[in-house]
């Protein structure tokens, strides 16, 4: 999807940000490996299943990310956000249901 871009008053600024390994931090379990890499220091907040392949992913948010995100709501006059990633559409709307799930 093409953003949608939108002249600010005064210059104002726009902040891009890569959803996986910014915002949260995924680990998708692989049936011959297992977890690769998984965090053993806290559990995931949040685990879901993409029916699709058969795999259990498992989703660990970064530290203070629901402040730095209510911190971006409350400076969206002059801070535009941009949230991108490379992923797989069914992939990137399941993590979005966790980030936002009133969008």
């Amino acid at each position: 999807m093409k953003p949608i871009y939108t002249e600010k008053p005064n210059g104002g600024m726009t902040l891009f940000l890569e959803l996986d390994d910014v915002i949260l931090n995924t680990f998708i379990c692989d049936e011959n490996t297992g977890y690769i890499a998984k965090p053993t220091f806290k559990d995931p907040e949040h685990e879901f299943m993409l029916n699709e392949v058969r795999l259990p992913i498992l989703v660990y948010e970064r530290d203070h990310m629901e402040d730095f995100l209510k911190y971006l709501q409350d400076v969206k006059s002059e801070v535009e956000t941009v949230v991108f990633t490379r992923a797989e559409r069914i992939y990137v709307d399941a993590l979005l249901k966790i980030v936002d799930p009133d969008r």
